[in-house]
């Protein structure tokens, strides 16, 4: 069963603006946590962490003014194909999962950013959750490329 407005959705020029307005929005997100996990992992250790913090994080969160509302409305346009994808519903989890993993580092190991701001390894807790951080969003990636087969 499909509901007026998901089928006038799926059917309107429009459709493939809300995709392409959800892919920038989440090569934004993706690409600013991207590049702020990899400086906590070692890469470009003279940037300063606090530095990129303040360059990148406004970014991804400038980002989901464009994903959420996008993605709910690919959501409503394809619910009852999504609710039956367990790609969907893992992909979900995943969502879930990094912002638990954000909250995790900010609330932890990113409170003593001043002993390794510049030219400093990041304590073990914080290259941890940022590796967890990159290889969940590869998930998100890869399960969401999944939904279009």
């Amino acid at each position: 069963m499909t509901f007026p407005f998901a089928d006038a959705l799926q059917h309107s020029a429009a459709y493939p603006a809300i995709v392409t307005l959800h892919i920038v929005g989440f090569a934004m997100l993706v690409g600013a946590v991207a590049v702020f996990d990899l400086r906590v992992l070692g890469f470009g250790k003279g940037i300063p962490v606090r530095a990129l913090a303040k360059l990148c994080l406004p970014w991804a969160a400038l980002s989901l003014v464009l994903v959420v509302p996008t993605g709910l409305l690919m959501f409503i346009a394809y619910s009852a194909p999504l609710l039956g994808s367990g790609e969907f519903l893992v992909k979900l989890i995943l969502l879930v999962l990094a912002a638990i993993l954000a909250i995790l580092f900010h609330n932890g190991p990113y409170g003593s950013v001043d002993a390794w701001n510049v030219n400093a390894t990041a304590p073990v807790a914080a290259r941890l959750l940022c590796a967890a951080s990159l290889i969940n969003w590869v998930a998100v990636i890869f399960l969401g490329r999944m939904l279009t087969y």
